[in-house]
């Protein structure tokens, strides 16, 4: 290569498809984007971002492989191969933007590793760091017995756990403020990103840049964090009435931090492209994309914990380069989230066809219990759902299907789903199979 390639991967935390076409599309269609449809390979953050990375399902690199997932530090995250790993080798400088508390390095993502490492993890994020595994495990221990309130407040006092308390004060805090500033819960690194871009990042050859936007993720304006620890509330006896108005805060707080990131996009793609004019026309990739979905209410399901539903790993793919074959622009398929790693090693190391590894005829995701903490204080709503359960779903631009292994039995399932069903079943036997890699061939 005469001359490295500059890579963009942008990483819309959150960002589910059907908003993201409403809100973005005509912001990235006036910059030359072409949108095509994505699927995640898992509902939340650290086991897409690592099949983004590595090329591997869930089931293979095993992050999030457990039924209670965001507790886990995965300390050995570049023991693996992954594309970090492969551009190092190559001498790539690597810049990593991240406002998201699991993509960074609280949980293996060392900041050595990169050439530059930029984290901006605001006040209601770093709530994920507020408690150790004990006081979590404390709180979990009142809410069974179902202390709340001034209860809670006097068996903590008397337990002396002082330093616990001020922690749930803190919090509480922490919740008004949300409410009462809606500016904490807009602006969630996405200006920061535009400083750092402008300021500290060149658009130079044989260069990587990540960033993880965290605005579309909740919590949300005028949505206290107590409503959004109570996702499953639509079963929570006494609450129930009311459902259609939390569903009504969702949906509007959604709308607000979308509208704002589109506002702050606007920008950043402006300067991005303005970074790389400058360059002269250089061989560049620019990813825009999400790691997972969110659910809003549908299904009486709130947030991303849990669950392979469409709102979840339906999500949106803009990509641009200067050299995008007219296939692709016609392609129907899916682009699942684990091809983008070897799509884009393919296209640093300049094969011929790199894009034949962009599209997939199945794509899988996958769930193996609920992200956070159980939810054992609504016995109603592990009852209906089975949240603990190993599912997988196979989705082609024809079919779907969500099969519950742990139960073997079909879930959901439209359109062309008995191949969908077939392939899951064969993934099953031999998942390295369908697992493509950062080298697929």
């Amino acid at each position: 290569m005469e001359s490295g390639p500059i890579i963009f991967l942008i990483v819309l935390d959150t960002l589910r498809h059907d908003y993201g076409r409403t809100h973005l599309d005509k912001l990235f269609q006036k910059y030359g984007f072409v949108r095509k449809d994505a699927i995640s390979t898992a509902c939340w953050t650290a086991p897409s971002h690592f099949s983004i990375f590595s090329g591997d399902l869930p089931s293979i690199h095993g992050i999030g492989k457990s039924k209670v997932g965001k507790n886990t530090s995965y300390t050995d995250i570049f023991s693996s191969e992954n594309i970090f790993r492969y551009l190092r080798a190559l001498d790539f400088k690597i810049n990593f933007f991240t406002a998201n508390p699991f993509i960074s390095k609280h949980f293996g993502y060392i900041d050595a590793f990169f050439n530059d490492y930029y984290e901006v993890i605001n006040i209601l994020a770093r709530n994920f760091f507020l408690f150790s595994t004990e006081e979590l495990k404390k709180i979990s221990t009142l809410q069974k017995e179902g202390l709340l309130g001034f209860q809670r407040f006097f068996s903590l006092l008397k337990s002396k756990k002082i330093r616990l308390l001020f922690k749930l004060a803190y919090k509480k805090a922490i919740d008004y403020m949300c409410l009462l500033i809606p500016y904490l819960a807009l602006e969630k690194g996405v200006t920061n990103a535009i400083k750092t871009l402008r300021d500290e990042i060149t658009a130079q050859p044989f260069s990587f840049q990540f960033f993880n936007l965290m605005e579309a993720h909740e919590p949300y304006p005028r949505l206290f964090l107590s409503e959004i620890r109570k996702k499953i509330s639509p079963f929570r006896s006494g609450l129930i009435s009311r459902f259609n108005s939390l569903e009504r805060r969702w949906k509007m707080g959604y709308f607000l931090s979308l509208s704002y990131l589109r506002k702050k996009l606007e920008i950043f793609t402006r300067l991005l492209l303005k970074k790389l004019k400058e360059k002269d026309g250089g061989k560049y990739l620019i990813i825009f994309t999400s790691d997972h979905g969110q659910m809003l209410g549908e299904k009486g399901v709130f947030g991303h914990e849990w669950g392979l539903f469409d709102q979840l790993i339906d999500v949106p793919f803009w990509i641009k380069a200067n050299d995008i074959p007219s296939f692709v622009k016609r392609e129907k398929r899916y682009i699942s989230l684990c091809n983008i790693g070897p799509f884009i090693r393919s296209y640093i190391d300049g094969e011929k066809n790199p894009w034949k590894y962009l599209f997939s005829d199945f794509c899988f995701s996958e769930c193996f219990g609920t992200a956070t903490r159980p939810p054992e204080s609504c016995p109603e709503f592990l009852s209906k759902y089975g949240v603990y359960k190993y599912r997988v779903a196979c989705k082609t631009n024809e079919g779907k299907v969500i099969y519950n292994v742990d139960d073997e039995k079909v879930e959901e399932k439209y359109g062309k789903w008995e191949e969908c069903l077939k392939k899951v079943k064969e993934y099953l036997e031999n998942p390295e199979e369908f697992s493509p890699g950062l080298f697929p061939d």
